[in-house]
């Protein structure tokens, strides 16, 4: 077995699981490194040490990074070296947001796999570039290397269609072509119909099943394809996609269980944390209980994330802490008071519901006595509840706004939520005139506060919402 062979059936052992699921695996690995320094030379034995380090947590991605960028500036390695060492090296850059970080590196992998008559080699480099290309958005340019390694893929030697890396670029081709034929289809129609479904689904289950003996893509795959569904329902604001979404994580998930690679568990939790801030979003507008239990969900699995992409300081951390950052935003305004409470006269209850149907219709939560007090439940406790639960207080002031036991306590318990909660909490307090131009007086507890003499009703509502501290909700399509 010559030094290529020795050194292609290391890296397998490495990075295909048995380094995960056996106690002994490490050490094994390791010993199967030293033993190849004498026939294969320092640069092959270094190039699979850093595979390892990486692999069992040894080193973080920039120090790999940096190792195998000093093989490279070595130009005496074999052909079959150099292309292993240009490989790792444009897997470990790539990088959608530096996008000319690899190209050249692409370029000149290609350019040597051809010289060197290395297919394998040509087709996994045109794959990878290809994926590089969409996630850059160049689709013009991901679809022509696309082409190039379909056709570099059909034109391999028999002998060599399932030589390590051949199954993963052709199920990743396959992946790929499920994205072009969605994009094509939204593009072309702006609907998908039943038959592009069947060849996306079709085409899922040969790209899942094109490298069976491969856990990492058995993780991967699916989390990948949850991911496009999901960066493709946030843009375009559609739910219809969701159940595939769920499925494919649920099929990464039977991989996951016994594939305990932290990259690949690193990614499929980023992408949960992205499903449950996806679904608590399409929920806030109605069920915000339920929309908080999801992002709550989402929290957790992005922690999950960082932690297992912290252990090597792996640039994608920076997806959920994205994510997280979101999560956290919504989370906290969704645990803020949400409702408003209306403090008003007997007499003046008309009016009062007509403010609060108004109010409901900008997603806000009115507190109206007839609504919220519960049987049984003392008056003074369920106006006190009512105020907490509340991020401001509409007094309205009509003549026939007197105080008969409760008012002084309303405006007690509002002036002792606006010290706890500050900028969170607004009194507001709106004086109506009647029709003979009489108005009620405003009470001395409340003259502290600015009040307002609104012409008309209209105004009186823009007076609220202007001074509340949690703005309407953005309009939505019925």
């Amino acid at each position: 077995m010559d030094c290529r062979q020795k050194v292609a059936e290391i890296q397998e052992a490495i990075w295909q699981g048995t380094a995960y699921t056996v106690s002994s695996a490490e050490q094994d690995v390791r010993e199967r490194i030293e033993a190849v320094r004498s026939e294969c030379g320092e640069a092959a034995t270094l190039f699979l040490k850093i595979q390892a380090d990486l692999v069992f947590g040894k080193c973080t991605l920039d120090a790999a990074i940096t190792t195998l960028e000093g093989l490279k500036a070595e130009p005496a390695h074999p052909a079959w070296l150099r292309l292993y060492v240009l490989g790792a090296l444009s897997r470990l850059l790539h990088d959608p947001e530096a996008p000319d970080r690899t190209d050249s590196l692409r370029q000149e992998i290609i350019t040597l796999a051809r010289e060197s008559g290395s297919h394998v080699a040509e087709v996994v480099a045109l794959t990878n570039w290809a994926y590089v290309l969409y996630d850059r958005k160049e689709f013009a340019q991901a679809l022509s290397r696309f082409n190039q390694a379909q056709a570099a893929l059909a034109s391999l030697p028999s002998e060599v269609q399932n030589r390590r890396g051949v199954p993963e670029a052709r199920g990743r081709i396959k992946l790929l072509q499920a994205k072009f034929t969605l994009d094509k289809a939204l593009e072309e129609r702006g609907i998908i119909e039943d038959s592009d479904l069947a060849l996306i689904d079709s085409l899922i289950e040969q790209s899942t099943n094109a490298d069976p003996e491969n856990p990492h893509r058995q993780v991967n795959t699916p989390v990948d394809w949850a991911e496009h569904l999901l960066r493709l329902s946030s843009r375009l604001n559609r739910s219809d996609l969701l159940p595939r979404i769920r499925k494919a994580l649920d099929d990464a998930y039977q991989g996951y269980k016994s594939h305990p690679c932290d990259w690949c568990r690193a990614y499929f939790h980023q992408v949960q944390g992205e499903r449950w801030l996806f679904e608590g979003d399409l929920y806030s507008r109605d069920d915000l209980s339920r929309a908080r239990e999801y992002w709550e969900k989402g929290i957790s699995e992005c922690k999950k994330s960082i932690s297992l992409y912290d252990k090597t300081k792996h640039r994608d951390i920076r997806y959920p802490q994205r994510a997280l950052e979101s999560l956290n935003t919504r989370k906290a305004m969704a645990d803020k008071p949400r409702k408003v409470f209306l403090s008003h006269k007997g007499t003046d209850k008309p009016l009062v519901r007509a403010f609060k149907q108004t109010l409901e219709l900008l997603r806000y939560e009115p507190w109206l006595d007839e609504d919220a007090m519960v049987a049984g439940v003392p008056l003074e406790r369920s106006i006190l509840q009512g105020m907490k639960e509340s991020c401001g207080v509409v007094f309205f002031i009509t003549p026939s706004f007197k105080d008969e036991g409760f008012l002084e306590t309303e405006i007690n318990y509002a002036i002792a939520e606006k010290r706890s909660k500050a900028k969170d909490f607004a009194i507001i307090t709106l004086v109506f005139k009647d029709e003979a131009g009489n108005s009620g007086p405003v009470p001395e507890l409340l003259k502290q506060y600015v009040w307002k003499e609104p012409q008309g009703e209209l105004e009186a509502l823009r007076e609220v919402i202007r001074a509340l501290p949690l703005s309407p909700r953005l309009p939505e399509w019925r």
